[in-house]
């Protein structure tokens, strides 16, 4: 299976890769995903969120490149693999993941458009409730990592009353453990850590995190304004999720 991935790889920019992933079956690019990124949940939680053009799967990660032309794709500029891993209101779950930034010049000179999302946990239609993304009105996400470029570049835990503003540059490691006690109509929390390049910024606060009561999917890649058209591009190389017991 990994040959018949590799074989699929077509050309490189840099650190930048692309991968035509049409070559391949669906449970095989899961699959994939799943080894190199060490995913400690069922492969069948993926669903890709990506133009073949803008992923580009590696033998120790994958990385998501957004260049304006590769990536318009479910109504927006983006490039991202969801994760359906469910849980109850009141749970308490543990997200875990690595990444770097590829270098590209718009990291150190900023960007027009507001927003770039690199991680987020987003609201979905109740299946209890017969709602279906047709007669659903979504919004946008409660939890999330945004990238934002103010003399220099910010990695922000973002909700709707909370930022977290951390350093970072291109090429640095960055691990982020999340948790999060998913609360609806009450505060829940969000607790943790990003380590950039070992050190460590901690966080711990309480905010409006859930838009109704069915389970907040996880994403991750990068999803950002349709008036950014430079290249970007960010390499995840380690997921888990763990539900964290034993706690209020």
């Amino acid at each position: 299976m990994r040959k018949m991935l590799y074989l699929c790889l077509f050309g490189s920019l840099g650190s930048y890769s692309a991968m035509a992933t049409a070559c391949c079956s669906n449970e095989e690019k899961t699959a994939e995903l799943k080894r190199v990124i060490e995913y400690n949940q069922p492969a069948e939680q993926f669903f890709f969120e990506a133009n073949p053009k803008a992923i580009a799967m590696k033998d120790d990660g994958v990385q998501f490149i957004l260049n304006g032309n590769n990536s318009y794709i479910f109504n927006g500029e983006r490039s991202e693999v969801s994760v359906q891993s469910p849980y109850e209101v009141g749970d308490t779950i543990r997200y875990q993941f690595s990444f770097k930034l590829l270098d590209s010049p718009v990291f150190s000179q900023g960007w027009d458009g507001v927003w770039v999302i690199v991680a987020q946990w987003h609201d979905q239609p109740d299946p209890r409730k017969g709602e279906t993304w047709s007669n659903y009105k979504s919004s946008s996400p409660p939890l999330s990592y945004q990238l934002e470029y103010d003399d220099q570049l910010y990695l922000v835990l973002h909700t709707a009353n909370h930022d977290e503003r951390i350093p970072v540059r291109p090429k640095q490691q960055i691990t982020c453990r999340t948790q999060v006690h998913w609360l609806y109509k009450t505060d829940g929390r969000v607790s943790g850590w990003c380590d950039v390049d070992g050190k460590r910024h901690p966080f711990d606060f309480a905010d409006k995190i859930m838009l109704n009561d069915y389970y907040h999917y996880f994403k991750f890649g990068l999803y950002r304004d349709k008036n950014i058209d430079e290249l970007m591009g960010i390499e995840y190389s380690a997921l888990t999720i763990n539900e964290v017991k034993n706690e209020k």
